[in-house]
Parts: C-alpha cells; sequence; structure tokens
C-alpha cells in the first residue's frame, strides 16, 4: 500500500478537513494572475546609502549672485525697479535653492562643488566663449598688469603662462582671490553650514586645473583632446587643497576631494580658431560675438580667445594620463596628511568601462591612496566590475554623476517618459553599483538651452536634461522689478514686452525623483529585489519601514505584489501607504509650458491614496497595490521587518552551491588547475560530503567603510579554506580565524535578484566562474572577472543550498486491524530550497496498537546525505480502508476504446480510512466494467464525458465501489510561430545591426530583446506589424506577444482564411512594458491560414521579446521508417551485400537474398532497431519471385518493449511452397504466388526494436526479399486539452458521502446531533482528478460547531468554476431558564442561599429545541452577587458560556427596638461632641455627629463617612507639628448589628 505523496494529492485534488482539528488541503493549487506584476525584495541583503547629490556646476556660478545688485548687467528701469528686482532675486534664490534642497523639493543632501580653473586675464571666460554659466572662475588671483603678485612682473595674461606656473604657489593665501568664487561660495554657505544643515556631504572636484598649470594654456582642454593636458600634477594638487580649506573656512565639513572629471576621454578640446577670425558681419558667429564682446570683454584679446561655431560651446575639462593621474593623487594626499576629515576620491571616468581601465594601470600604493572610488553612469557596462573593484577593496563607490533625456523630441517638460526613465535609471544603477549614493549632474540645467531651438541666435539643444530649469542669465532688471533672461531680452530687441521673468520651472523627471528621494533618505539601506529596473527597494535604519518604488511605465493599470516571504515578521497590525504620482493633468499641460513650475507638478506628486489602498496578505506574505498606468508608486510599508532565515546566508550555515547555468553543483574535486570541479547534486552521502561547504562571515566593523559587506571565509566538509591562488581556486591548511584576514579567502556575496549569488574573490576581484560556461561533469571551475553587460553571468550564477532540513514531508501508512504497519524506510525532508530524501533505521511503533482502530503515531530519527539527523514522525491509521475517490482519465476525441480503457486503468486509485488522508491502491485489485464504451467513445465528441464503474477487491469478501471519468477533449494546441519559417515582422530596428534581432521573437526567452521599432530619423507613423503565416488552414487557439520596456499604445490581433480579408481576432488591448497579450477567440478555436498583431505607437517605438502562436495539432499519417535515420537495420544472413536492398524503396526487384552454394538451414531474421522508440503500426514485407519459391514458409513478428523483453504479434502462412528440391517452375509455382506478408497492428506497439523471422519451407530454400516497410506513427505527441468540469465527484462527512449526494446539487445542511463539540470532517472531491478544490469558510475553523463551508471547484482548464455550500447547522446555547432559588427575602448584609435555584440552557438548532440542567458547580456557571448593604429589590445576573440571565431577591430593613436607655445615650453622644468639638485645637475643627447618611466634616473636606441605624461619631486624622494623629470613631446604641465603613472620597 503506498501512501499518497504530496505531488500525487494534487492529482486528487480533493480538499480535506480534519474535524476539531488542522485543516489540510489536498490538490489545491492556483494560478498567478498573469497579469500580476510582482517584486520580491531581500531585506537582507542590504547596503547603506548615503544619499542624493548634485554638482553645482554650473548653476551654483550662474545663480549664486542672484539678489546681489552688482550681478544685474542692465536695468531697464529706474532706481526703484532695480531695487526691487535685486529683492526678487533673493526671492528666486531662495525658491531655487528649496526646490533643490529643501524637504518640499528634491530633498537632496550632497553637493560637489566645482573648483575652477579659469582662464587667462586676457582671454575672454564667459558666454559666448563658453557655455552659459560654465566659466566658473578659478580662485588664483588675477594680476594683468603684473603688479607684483607672482613677483619679477608675472601677469595672468596668456603670454605669461610658462612664468606664471613657475611663480604660482598654491600654497600662498596671497595669490588667491576667493571673491572670484563667490556665487558658488552662497550655496555652500546657504546649504552646507550650521547646525542642521540640509547639504550633509559635500566632495570638492574639478573639472580642470588652472589655465597655467595644462599644456595647452587652457582650462577648456587640450589642442589634442585625447593628449594629457595636465602640465604640474603636484601644483594642481595644492591647488585643490587650497580649495578645500577655502570650504572648510565657510563652515563646511569636505568629506572627499575628486580632482578629476572624466580625465580619461578625449572629450575636452580648447578650439583651434581664435574669436578674431570672426569679422563678417553678418555671420551669424560674428553677431553673437560682438553683442556681448564690447559690453563684457572689451579689456580682452580676441586673437587669444578660442571660439567653437558648434551649438555646444566649450566648458573645462582635461583629459590626464594615467601617469599624470597617480602624480596628482600622490600629491594631492600629500597635501592633505594633515586634514583627518577629507579623503582623496578618483576617478570619476565617465563610465565603468574607464574607472576599471584606469584602475587597473595604479600600482598598489596608490589606490591604497583612493579613499573613495567615484564613477559616473552614462553607460551601464562594466558597472558591476567598478561594483566588484569597491567591494574588494572595503571602500565606498560613489555614482557621481549622470543625466539624460528618456524623453524623446524637443523640449517638453510634462513628458512623462522622462520621469519614469530617470527612476529607472536611478534604481538600476544604485543597486548594480551598490554606491552610497546617487549624484546627478548638475540637476539644474539652463532653461534658454534646454528650450530653444536653432530659429534663434544663440540658438539651444531644444531637449529634456536636468530636473529643475531656470535661465544661467537673469542679469536684466526690468521695468516691473523683476528678473530678466539677457539673451531672450536681446532676442526681444532689448526690451521685456511679451517675456516671462525668470522663473523657476522644472520637468516631469522632477516628479520621478520625488517619488524616491521623499521615501529613501539618507541613512537607510537599499535592499536587492528581483527586479532592479523598474522597482528601487529599501528598509529604513531603523528596519521599522519598509519602502518600495515601482513604476508601471505601460499604458494599462497592474496589479502590482509586493512579495513579503523574504521578511522576518508580518504583524497583526501590519498596514500599508501608497503615494502615487502621475503625469500632469491635461488642464496644467495646456497651461503651457511657461507654467510648468514646481508648484504646478506638486498637484501629482506623491499624492497620498486612501487608507486601504495597500492589501497586506499576512498568510500569503504580500502586499497588494493597484497601480496606474504610466505612473510611479511609492509604497512604505510599517509592521514588516527583519529578514527571513532562507532570505540569508547565515554564518555557520553549510550549503551546496549549484549553477543557475548547469545545474549542478560545485565539488572539491580538482578539475585542472582548480581544486574545484562541476558534479551532479549530489544524492549519497559520500558525494554530499565533496559537495557542501560552511560559510563563516567575516564580521565588518561598524565605523568600515562597508559595514554591510556580506563576506565569509567559506570551508568544505574537511574544514579546508577555499582561497584563490595564482588565479584559479584552491584548498588552504589556514585556520577560519586566519582566512577572516586573508583577501585570498574573502568571498563576498553579490546578487541581483535577491535569491541567487555571485562569489567575487577579494584578492582577485573576480567570481567563481565555470569554465568556457560548460556543464558536464568535471568541468572546471575557476575565476573569471564579471561580465561588462547588465546582468550576471550565468555560469557565474550559484543558489545558495542551505542543507539543514527545515521540516518534513507527512507520512501516513494504513494497515489493517492486526496487522504490522508497513512503515517507510525513507523519508522526504523539507529544505529552504526544496526537498530531499533522508533514512530511517528504526522506527519506534510503541504507541501503536494494532489491535484496536484508531489514529496513532511513530516516530524515528532520519539521517539525509548531508549528515544530518532529523526527529521524524508517521501517523499510522489502523483500520480497513471504507471508501475511494473519483478516479478519472482524459483522452483525445478519436481515441480507441482500448486507449481510452488503458488511460482508465493507468489512472491510480485512491482510498480512505473513514476520513483518513488518501492511500495510493493495488492496481491489481481494480477492475473496471467497461461494457458499451466502444459505442459510447464512438459517439462522443470533444466536451464529452462518459462514467464507468469498478471495484477495489479489499479482500475476498469486501469490495469497494469505484466510480470513474473518462473525458473526451480535443488536442492541445501547440506553438508554431517559428521566425525560421512562419513568422515575419515590420519595421525592424536595422541599426547598429539589429536588422535579424528580431528572429528572437521564437527562441523561448521572454526576457531579452528582439523585435524593435527604434529608428533614427525617429519616424513611427507605421503600425509594426508581425505576421504568422500557416501554409495552409488550420485550427486557431490563440496568438501571444511579451513586450519589452516599450509597449505600444494599442494592439489588435486579426486572421484571415484567403489572405485578404482580414477579422478581428480577440479584443484591442492596451498593453503595459512587460506584459504577455493573449490573443484568442471568444469561443473555441478559428479557421485560419494566417494571424497577425497590428502595434498602435504614439510617436514612439516599441519592442517585444517573444511571440507564440498556438494552433490545433493534426496527427501525420503513419510513415514508413525502415530506411529513415535512426533506424539501424541488419539480418543475420545474406548473399554479398543484398540485404542494403530490402530498404532501398523498391518493392519489385531482387533484393535482399539467402542464396548459398551450399544451401543455409538457419532460418532468415530481419532486425530493425529505433534510436528512439517508435509506435509501430504495420510491417509489410514484398518477397521476389527469381524462378522459384523464394520466400518462407511462415513469418513471425515480434517487438522488443522500452524495457527491453520481446513480445510476439503473430505468425502469417498459407502461401505456396513447393513440394520438393525441383528448380524453376516446379509445382506450378509462378510469379503469381509471389505473397507479400503484411502485419497490421490494430494496437500499435511503442517499440525499440522489432524482428522478422522467417522460417525455411522443408526444402530449406533459400529466401529473396523486394523491401521491407516498417510503419510508424508520427512521433509528435498530441496531448488531451484538460477537461473543462468543475463538477464534484463526492462529499463526505467523517468518511461517508453527505446525504443527499448529486453533482448538480449545490448546497447542502447538516444538522448536527446534540452534543456534537465539533463540526465533522468534511471533504470534498472533483470529478476530473485533474480538477482544483478549494474549500474556505468559518465552518473549517479549527474546532469550529457550526457555519458555513465553501467549496471552489475549478476546472483542469480553468475555464469553469463552480461553488458548493455546506451549512452546518448546530445546537448553540440559545438562553437560561432560571428558577428559583427558595430564598428571596433577605435582610441587610444576609448573603445569597442557592438553595433552591434551578439553571436550565436551551439549546436551539434552526427549529429545534433542547433544555439541559445545568449543575450549580459546573465552573463555567456564574452566579453574581448582590449588594445587600442597602434595602430594595436587587437583580442577580447568571452567565454560562456567554449567555446571561437574572432573577429578583429583596432585601429589607433591619427592624430595630428601641433601648430603654436611647434618649439619655443621644444627649451623652451630643455632649461629648459638644465638648470634643470645644477642646480639639481651640475649637479649630467642626465635629457633627451623624445619623444615617451624615458626615463628619473638618474645614470643608469629607473626613469619613459612616451609615449604620446607631449614633456615631468620627473625628478625623489631622496634623499637629508634622506628625499625623489617626482618626477616632466612637458609637453609640445597644443594638447595633453592622457597621459600614465608607471611605474619604478626597
Amino acid at each position: 500500500m503506498k501512501v499518497l505523496s504530496k505531488s500525487l494529492a494534487a492529482m486528487v485534488a480533493a480538499a480535506t478537513l480534519v474535524g476539531g482539528g488542522a485543516f489540510a488541503v489536498a490538490g489545491t493549487a492556483y494560478a498567478a494572475d498573469n497579469d500580476a506584476i510582482t517584486v520580491t525584495p531581500n531585506p537582507w541583503y542590504a547596503n547603506s546609502f548615503d544619499g542624493w547629490g548634485t554638482s553645482l556646476a554650473w548653476f551654483a556660478n550662474a545663480t549664486g549672485s542672484l539678489g546681489e545688485e552688482s550681478a544685474i548687467t542692465t536695468n531697464l528701469g529706474d532706481d526703484a525697479s532695480k531695487a526691487k528686482a535685486v529683492e526678487y532675486g533673493k526671492q528666486l534664490r531662495e525658491q531655487f535653492y528649496q526646490s533643490i534642497f529643501g524637504d518640499e523639493g528634491l530633498d537632496l543632501n550632497m553637493a560637489r562643488y566645482n573648483v575652477g580653473g579659469g582662464n587667462a586675464s586676457d582671454v575672454a571666460y564667459g558666454y559666448p566663449f563658453m557655455r552659459q554659466g560654465a566659466a566658473v572662475p578659478g580662485t588664483w588671483k588675477d594680476d594683468a598688469t603684473g603688479s607684483g603678485t607672482y613677483g619679477n612682473g608675472v601677469t595672468t595674461k596668456q603670454a605669461d603662462k610658462d612664468k606664471l606656473a613657475a611663480a604660482f604657489d598654491p600654497t600662498d593665501d596671497n595669490q588667491y582671490d576667493f571673491s572670484k568664487s563667490a556665487a558658488q561660495d552662497w550655496w555652500i554657505e546657504r546649504g552646507a553650514t550650521g547646525d542642521n544643515p540640509d547639504i550633509t556631504d559635500v566632495e570638492a572636484f574639478a573639472n580642470s586645473a588652472p589655465w597655467f598649470l595644462t599644456n595647452s594654456g587652457y582650462a577648456t582642454g587640450g589642442r589634442n583632446s585625447g593628449s594629457n593636458n595636465l602640465a604640474n600634477p603636484e601644483k594642481f594638487a595644492q591647488y585643490m587643497a587650497k580649495n578645500v580649506e577655502h570650504l572648510e573656512s565657510l563652515g563646511a565639513n569636505v568629506d572627499t576631494v575628486e580632482p578629476f572629471n572624466e580625465s580619461e576621454t578625449s572629450y575636452w578640446g580648447t578650439p583651434g580658431d581664435m574669436a578674431s577670425k570672426y569679422t563678417d558681419e553678418s555671420d551669424d558667429n560674428t553677431k553673437l560675438i560682438n553683442n556681448y564682446w564690447d559690453k563684457y570683454y572689451s579689456d580682452k584679446d580676441k586673437s587669444v580667445t578660442p571660439y567653437s561655431n558648434a551649438l555646444k560651446k566649450p566648458q573645462e575639462g582635461m583629459h590626464v594620463s594615467n601617469a599624470q593621474q597617480q602624480q596628482t593623487i600622490t600629491a594631492l594626499a600629500e597635501a592633505l596628511k594633515d586634514n583627518d576629515d577629507t579623503i582623496i576620491a578618483a576617478t570619476d571616468a565617465t563610465n565603468s568601462a574607464d574607472f576599471v581601465k584606469s584602475y587597473n594601470q595604479y600600482p598598489q600604493a596608490i589606490k591604497d591612496l583612493i579613499g573613495q572610488y567615484n564613477v559616473h553612469a552614462y553607460s551601464d557596462s562594466n558597472q558591476m566590475q567598478s561594483r566588484d573593484i569597491a567591494q574588494a577593496d572595503g571602500k565606498k563607490l560613489s555614482m557621481s554623476e549622470v543625466d539624460g533625456s528618456w524623453q524623446s523630441g524637443s523640449y517638453n517638460p510634462y513628458g512623462f517618459d522622462n520621469a519614469l526613465g530617470m527612476m529607472s535609471k536611478i534604481s538600476s544603477n544604485v543597486t548594480r553599483l551598490q554606491s552610497k549614493d546617487f549624484t546627478f549632474w548638475q540637476v539644474v540645467e539652463d532653461l534658454y538651452n534646454m528650450q530653444m531651438g536653432s530659429n534663434v541666435n544663440p540658438a539651444g539643444e531644444n531637449t529634456n536634461w536636468g530636473t529643475v530649469l531656470i535661465d544661467f542669465d537673469c542679469t536684466v532688471a526690468g521695468m516691473d522689478g523683476k528678473l530678466y533672461s539677457e539673451r531672450r531680452v536681446n532676442n526681444n530687441g532689448g526690451t521685456t514686452d511679451g517675456l516671462e521673468p525668470c522663473t523657476v520651472i522644472a520637468n516631469a523627471k522632477y516628479n520621478g525623483v520625488k517619488a524616491i528621494t521623499h521615501f529613501i533618505h539618507a541613512g537607510d539601506k537599499v535592499i536587492a529585489n528581483n527586479d532592479e529596473d523598474n522597482n528601487m527597494t529599501a528598509t529604513s535604519d531603523d528596519g521599522k519601514t519598509q519602502t518600495v518604488i515601482h513604476r508601471n511605465s505601460g499604458t494599462s493599470d497592474q496589479t502590482f505584489v509586493i512579495d513579503l516571504s523574504k521578511y522576518g515578521e508580518i504583524a497583526d497590525n501590519a498596514y500599508g501607504e501608497l503615494y502615487l504620482t502621475t503625469e500632469t493633468s491635461a488642464e496644467d499641460k495646456n497651461a503651457g509650458v511657461d507654467s510648468a513650475t514646481p508648484e504646478v507638478f506638486a498637484k501629482t506628486s506623491n499624492v497620498k491614496q486612501a487608507e486601504g489602498s495597500v492589501m497586506i496578505d499576512k498568510a500569503a506574505k504580500t502586499a497588494t497595490v493597484t497601480v496606474p498606468a504610466r505612473s510611479i508608486a511609492s509604497i512604505q510599508l510599517t509592521g514588516v521587518t527583519g529578514y527571513a532565515k532562507d532570505a540569508a546566508v547565515e554564518t555557520g550555515d553549510t550549503y551546496q552551491l549549484v549553477g543557475k547555468q548547469s545545474g549542478k553543483a560545485v565539488a572539491d574535486t580538482t578539475s585542472g588547475d582548480s581544486a574545484l570541479s562541476l558534479a551532479n547534486v549530489a544524492s549519497d552521502a559520500e558525494n554530499a560530503k565533496k559537495q557542501t561547504w560552511t560559510f563563516t562571515q567575516i564580521e565588518q566593523p561598524a565605523d568600515s567603510e562597508r559595514p554591510d559587506l556580506k563576506a565569509y571565509v567559506i570551508t568544505n566538509a574537511e574544514g579546508k579554506v577555499l582561497v584563490s591562488k595564482d588565479g584559479t581556486n584552491a584548498l588552504s591548511n589556514e585556520t577560519v580565524e586566519a582566512a577572516k584576514s586573508d583577501p585570498a579567502a574573502k568571498w563576498i556575496l553579490n546578487t541581483s535578484d535577491g535569491s541567487t549569488y555571485q562569489l567575487l574573490n577579494a584578492a582577485t576581484k573576480t567570481n567563481l566562474d565555470v569554465d568556457n560556461s560548460g556543464t558536464t561533469v568535471g568541468t572546471k571551475v575557476g575565476l573569471w572577472q564579471s561580465p561588462s553587460g547588465t546582468s550576471p553571468s550565468a555560469n557565474q550564477t550559484w543558489t545558495l543550498r542551505n542543507v539543514t532540513p527545515t521540516s518534513q514531508k507527512t507520512v501516513n501508512v494504513q494497515t489493517a486491524v492486526n496487522e504490522k504497519a508497513a512503515l517507510p524506510t525513507e523519508v522526504t525532508l523539507y529544505y529552504t530550497w526544496g526537498e530531499g530524501k533522508a533514512t530511517v533505521a528504526n522506527w519506534d511503533t510503541s504507541k501503536v496498537d494494532v489491535a484496536k482502530e484508531g489514529t496513532y503515531e511513530a516516530t524515528a530519527t532520519a539521517t539525509d546525505v548531508y549528515g544530518n539527523e532529523f526527529n521524524v514522525a508517521a501517523t499510522v491509521y489502523v483500520g480497513a480502508l471504507t471508501v475511494s475517490d473519483p478516479v478519472s482519465a482524459t483522452v483525445l476525441a478519436g481515441t480507441s476504446a482500448s486507449e481510452a480503457k488503458a488511460a482508465l486503468e493507468a489512472a491510480p486509485v485512491y482510498l480512505h480510512v473513514k476520513a483518513s488522508p488518501a492511500f495510493e491502491g493495488d492496481a491489481a485489485k481494480v477492475t473496471w466494467n467497461f461494457d458499451g464504451l466502444d459505442t459510447k467513445l464512438a459517439d462522443a465528441k470533444a466536451g464529452d464525458n462518459i462514467a464507468v464503474t469498478g471495484t477495489y477487491q479489499l479482500d475476498d469478501a469486501t469490495t469497494i465501489a469505484l466510480k470513474g471519468t473518462i473525458y473526451v477533449t480535443a488536442a492541445t494546441p501547440e506553438n508554431v510561430a517559428d521566425t525560421a519559417s512562419s513568422l515575419t515582422v515590420t519595421n525592424q530596428q536595422t541599426e547598429y545591426s539589429k536588422g535579424d534581432q528580431w528572429k528572437k521573437l521564437t527562441d523561448g526567452d521572454t526576457s531579452a530583446e528582439a523585435w524593435v521599432t527604434w529608428n533614427s530619423a525617429g519616424d513611427y507613423s507605421a503600425s509594426p506589424t508581425a505576421t504568422i503565416d500557416f501554409g495552409s488552414e488550420c485550427e486557431l487557439s490563440s496568438v501571444t506577444i511579451t513586450y519589452g520596456d516599450k509597449a505600444p499604445a494599442s494592439a489588435k490581433a486579426e486572421y484571415t482564411t484567403d489572405g485578404e480579408t482580414w477579422m478581428q481576432f480577440g479584443s484591442d488591448v492596451k498593453p503595459a512594458a512587460g506584459q504577455t497579450v493573449t490573443f484568442k477567440a471568444d469561443k473555441g478555436t478559428v479557421n485560419a491560414t494566417k494571424v497577425r498583431i497590428v502595434n498602435t505607437v504614439n510617436n514612439d517605438y516599441m519592442n517585444a521579446t517573444e511571440i507564440q502562436a498556438f494552433v490545433t495539432p493534426v496527427q501525420g499519417a503513419a510513415k514508413n521508417i525502415a530506411a529513415a535515420s535512426g533506424t539501424n537495420f541488419s539480418v543475420n544472413f545474406q548473399e554479398g551485400a543484398s540485404a542494403s536492398k530490402a530498404i532501398d524503396g523498391d518493392t519489385t526487384s531482387k533484393g535482399w537474398s539467402t542464396w548459398a552454394s551450399t544451401a543455409s538451414t538457419v532460418d532468415p531474421v530481419a532486425t530493425f532497431t529505433f534510436d528512439e522508440a517508435q509506435t509501430i503500426t504495420e510491417v509489410k514485407t514484398f518477397f521476389y519471385y527469381d524462378g522459384r519459391a523464394s520466400w518462407p514458409k511462415s513469418q513471425t513478428l515480434e517487438y522488443q518493449d522500452e524495457a527491453g523483453e520481446w513480445h510476439g504479434v503473430g505468425t502469417k502462412d498459407g502461401w505456396k511452397t513447393q513440394a520438393g528440391d525441383a528448380g524453376s517452375g516446379s509445382d506450378g509455382i509462378t510469379a503469381a504466388d509471389t505473397p507479400t506478408v503484411d502485419f497490421v497492428l490494430d494496437t500499435p506497439v511503442k517499440a525499440k526494436a522489432i524482428r522478422l523471422t522467417n522460417t525455411l519451407q522443408d526444402t530449406k530454400v533459400y529466401i529473396n526479399v523486394a523491401e521491407i516497410q516498417v510503419f510508424a506513427q508520427d512521433n509528435k505527441v498530441i496531448t488531451p486539452q484538460p477537461a473543462s468540469d468543475a463538477t464534484l465527484g463526492d462529499l463526505r462527512l467523517d468518511g461517508e458521502t453527505i446525504k443527499g449526494f448529486a453533482a448538480d446539487k449545490t448546497d447542502y445542511t447538516v444538522d448536527l446531533p446534540f452534543g456534537a463539540e465539533a463540526n465533522p470532517v468534511l471533504q470534498a472531491f472533483a470529478a476530473d482528478n485533474a480538477a482544483t478544490v478549494k474549500v474556505t469558510g468559518d465552518a473549517v475553523e479549527n474546532g469550529k460547531l457550526g457555519g458555513k463551508a465553501t467549496i471552489t471547484v475549478t476546472s483542469a482548464d480553468e475555464s469553469e468554476t463552480k461553488t458548493y455550500t455546506v451549512t452546518f447547522k448546530a445546537f448553540t446555547l440559545a438562553s437560561l431558564k432560571v428558577t428559583g432559588p427558595t430564598k428571596i427575602e433577605y435582610a441587610i448584609g444576609d448573603k445569597l442561599d442557592t438553595a433552591g435555584l434551578k439553571v436550565t440552557a436551551v439549546y436551539q438548532s434552526g427549529d429545534k429545541t433542547k433544555e439541559v440542567p445545568v449543575a450549580l458547580d459546573d465552573p463555567q456557571l456564574a452566579i453574581g452577587s448582590f449588594d445587600s448593604t442597602t434595602a430594595g429589590k436587587k437583580a442577580i445576573t447568571v452567565s454560562y458560556r456567554g449567555v446571561t440571565a437574572t432573577f429578583n431577591v429583596t432585601v429589607k430593613a433591619n427592624a430595630v427596638a428601641p433601648g430603654p436607655r436611647r434618649t439619655e445615650a443621644r444627649q451623652h453622644q451630643q455632649a461629648r461632641c459638644h465638648r470634643q468639638r470645644q477642646q480639639e485645637h481651640g475649637g479649630q475643627h467642626r465635629f457633627q455627629c451623624c445619623r444615617h447618611r451624615w458626615r463628619c466634616r473638618s474645614a470643608g473636606r469629607c473626613r469619613g463617612c459612616i451609615v449604620h441605624a446607631a449614633q456615631a461619631c468620627i473625628a478625623p486624622s489631622h496634623s499637629n507639628g508634622g506628625r499625623n494623629k489617626p482618626a477616632i470613631l466612637t458609637i453609640a446604641g445597644r443594638f447595633l448589628r453592622s457597621l459600614s465603613i465608607i471611605g474619604p472620597t478626597s
């Protein structure tokens, strides 16, 4: 008897409720919502984040003087309007500052201060000879006349370059003029100084050295942009250090200094032409030069002033050779040796590839001087290599510059693609680089340059860089007291008429950035997730808040699911908050681009959604939100904390390393020069020992640069340490403690998805790598650098499988009474990654009584292949099997009766001991009644089902009835889309060698880019169309397309049968990026020869990754495979080489002959063996008449099954044979008598080989075979579709079918007997074993009595769902009846006498009632008290199991007879009180004798109260000299029966 395994339970599709106990569901399966997008954060893999930054170049230099009178170059009004303009400038500057560093703005906290280089005093240094604002002045002191600043008449003019370079002393304060940097300094003083600065991190960087320290003599680069332009690294380094001193003198703390900016590139070149060349007054360049020259540069020299006629004017920059970089770093370290707060950063390469190249050329001594690595992100390539370097060296990596435009076309501040693109850039780069920050190249751009096109002079770039925008030349004071752009005024004829004043403008990136920066802050930790392009995930520094930023770049709403399974705890009161950032409203857009202010964007930025927008399901460990199309969702979760064990790689735990690409494990088995190689994942202890690796974490100091680094020492089962050695892997005998400080033994974990890892060796900065991406056992596992792409290599990616078991798979065993339970010798253990086997030596069955029906537990210790011992248990059900589950099989329409019978006979039969779990029965004991099946199948069409009955022979005398169903369905559609034959597309991008990339559309990879319609011309007027041509008419079921990160605005599918008329197929959709869209017929299939997907784009390109087209497959006719590839033909005897002629396709010519000069007596045998088993339908032999009866007496056909056993098919004979050894023509045999022997198999057989044995005639005449044909079915496997039946096959209570059960009855009511303590066990089974069943409702809760259960059955094809309900009506306590007690009148002070009290519990179930007496000592019965201190009617409450009732008693006042001296006593008491009143403290306190409820009072405050039937007086406590005296109670009265004292109320 086999126990139902978990996988088999899914086939049974039964939901089981264990009555009064646990709720177990078998066969419940749910497909994930295809439209849902899921992200899985891993909070264990977290990296510290320092925040958000921007370079101050060039906007700070251009705007820091706003509000300064000296910055106004043109005043179009009077002094009063000019004064207003100055004030306007101050307000504008502050508003500008707040938009960048303010809490309501971008909330940046880092700034990169641009140390200017500056040009010679006689060189025009500013617009239009430089980009607007880019002329950042050097802080060296100008001395154009040679007044002595630099001695010996040295000037700062171009001609004195070399003299000045020699005379310049970068340590001399007198040679500096820091007033030149006042504009940029304002930003530092405003934001980076004080007790609580907005700017917490400051970096000083340079684009170029001062002009006189360059080779070209210009700060804009060399004459040859690819040659070194740094002439004096030492002085340049000291110049940088002096500027750091200046910044610190302002009150800023300079954290890092970076002397380079993209210095590896050849971007930086000084124009060869000088301004003096431009003399043609009609030339726009001459006009531009002259427009500025007389006003600003009249003292300059055009002959030494370079000018570029390009749109983009020059900026500071210099190429620095690697050797000069090293000299600069060395000198800078020396210059900063007394500065403990500032470290060197390098190299600010334009991309990671350049950074890695520069780094690899540095000697170790130079690397040691660098405290932080800086890299830009203008390319995503090689970023993992940059990360690896920083990790291995234990240094922070700063993503110190990037920006761009993700909005196609010209200037469009409202374009939301910019926001979506920026969000993805931030998320992917921070995560991939594990950078400490994300810093923008000036987050501000010159509005004029972004907005203007080529129709004005000066022209603009007309694009969408930057996030906040303002004109960089707001130097004109208008008559209205506002500032205006000088360029705009000049273009407007010198007036401000019709112009907008200088205003802070934003673009959609402003909202895209705020959606992140307002929720992820400095000090938080960025955590890994499985989709870094669309999600940024973080946890707060205290771990109490989880943040998920998600972008939906598609045009449809998304159901977005946050998988919380890797978090440690979800509190019962956990909640989420959703903030949405969406496109600006049409109304605001219509206001025009001049209205695109931060205030307008704020309307659709981080808009908080209603409570409940985030649905947290603690049981499912998910948080679900709906994210609108084209939006960014910022989600914060509270009450979700910690991390799950399987999310982490814990120190001291042991793991297997299983390759993502190979599926094989790393073993400590030598291969080549490496100590490691691939091995099949171990299933036995010997091999497992070679594959287990213990990870010991190398703790990082809290104050280290990389406190969150996941670094480990890895040891094998023998305790040897895995190290890098000579460029490969080795095993070392060093101790773990010693290894912690050995870079070769330091392995750093990286992940791109939070679940699989790369292992980086710190010494080599290379990863554990499978040689040549091999997948076979024994392949060397060596070391190699991370790839240059954006995703880790599969051959460097590993699943770390913790080998410690977490739980066991349930073991259930059934045995008959008085039979020993057959407990398994092997059990399944669960691990965090899956399951594995463990062996059990001995079971403890001391608690199992096989002599008595019941449920028992056996226990044992199991040992897995890793050597772990784990306590396991088995549940033993003692008793006979009593009931069976429905059985089903699904077959293709047209299937023969024999095949249908075989299908049902192959279906497992499951049985129960009453309401026990299911046990698989013995197939030999199953008998099915197939009477009439042939007729029913012949009439059946797809969608029909046929009921079959049967029995299970339990023992000689007992059978269990079986109910079976054969479902008849159509064939499962197959995907026929193939770019090699049937699929074609339009509008594929051809540039950059992508012309054939669309052919990846059918490679099965939905993640790789395939069909892309981008083109450099930006022409997107066509509708990109993909067409699948089937070649002939077929039944089309569905067509699917998976889009990449750019989906079209809409898509539709159409089909045709004649190639001309196209008809709609399914509904139009608006797909989202990354979505798989399925088009299908409203019902069933359609006949089609072609289908196409037509995409409509909205002036943009689209891309798709995969296309599939599903049609109903057709089984091809049987084919002759005798001579086919994969068929091997042989004979045991032949004349010469004649056998090959028997399979040459010629049925009429002489072929295989067994003639010999001496006749053979061996029966000729022809054998066909197949490389792959074939389904044989027919074998046909054509014999040849060569003048005599040259054929056998009989022929026998046999086949060999897949197990290697031979079986006979049959023997054929009956044709004419010769009677004696006669020659040609004897016995009257002619060619007409030549037999053709044909074996037609009514039931085809699956064969690995067949053989034909030819039994020779008695005369032993040879045979001659013209041809043998072997027909096999088409190898195409056609499977039936899942059935669409969602009916129940059985519904049981405590193992018995519920009363009145019928498949079409959906609602049941069960009246439970009085006294039932819990609902019976409810079990529900689908008629179709492949359907799913789910049981929910309060009736299935643990120990529940009564309530409703809902059973939901979902058909196997998920097209149908049926719901059934079972309502349990239980007797519930409805009320209490109370009689008595006997005594119902009481005197004051009496206690309740319960004698005669009777309590009756009244139970109800529907209209049925049951009354049960309740014993007064029942612990659940509570009888309340009553107040007997006062007279009156009193209600007493009785409660029982939550139900209450009351009864009444009466308290009567006591009758007190007056005593003979009562009057005297009263007089005595009054006199005593009077005396006390006079004597106590000179009468200071007053006393009143009390009667009944009177109170004694002292100084207006109540000291006590007495209620009684006699007279009393209370003398209150009081203070006397700091000591308290007690209160005195005096009582008078003869018949005092009780006394009640109520304490003071104040």
